[in-house]
């Protein structure tokens, strides 16, 4: 499980292994869990995400919102804007629009960052391997060579 704040964390950024290319040719299963450090735009965010996913553009969406980050609660983020950050990535379908405009995933944000809570997560990135948190180093996040290891050991 790869843990981050939806806007928080570029995964070429936080994990220097070409985490995105081993997620395409499903070297790895990543599994994105939410998390609502920065109050309510993280939430509106978040959902925004899970709707690009239901478009299989998760990823790319994700890198979105990283690369257009504002400053926190600076009311950057809102069903419009949200909606014309997925125009950009061309995900335009009535689907995605009436997603992000109804909050479809809202339970779901909510309920996803509540676990982060019971899991004591409280930063970003924070990274499960089967279910077992590794250790929060340096090293262990920020060294290819070292989360290379953790992410591929058998």
């Amino acid at each position: 499980e790869f843990v981050t704040g939806v806007q928080t964390c570029a995964l070429p950024i936080c994990f220097p292994v070409t985490i995105q290319g081993c997620i395409e040719n499903k070297k790895v299963v990543a599994v994105f869990h939410p998390l609502l450090f920065i109050g309510a735009e993280s939430a509106y965010m978040a959902n925004a995400a899970a709707c690009a996913a239901d478009e299989n553009k998760f990823l790319q969406y994700h890198e979105a919102l990283y690369a257009n980050q504002a400053a926190e609660n600076s009311g950057q983020w809102n069903s419009t804007s949200l909606i014309a950050l997925g125009a950009n990535l061309k995900i335009t379908s009535d689907r995605f629009v009436d997603c992000v405009t109804s909050g479809k995933y809202q339970d779901w944000v909510t309920n996803i960052a509540n676990d982060g809570q019971d899991k004591k997560v409280d930063s970003t990135p924070t990274v499960f391997i089967n279910g077992k948190e590794i250790e929060r180093t340096q090293a262990n996040y920020f060294d290819s060579a070292t989360f290379s290891k953790l992410v591929f050991q058998k």
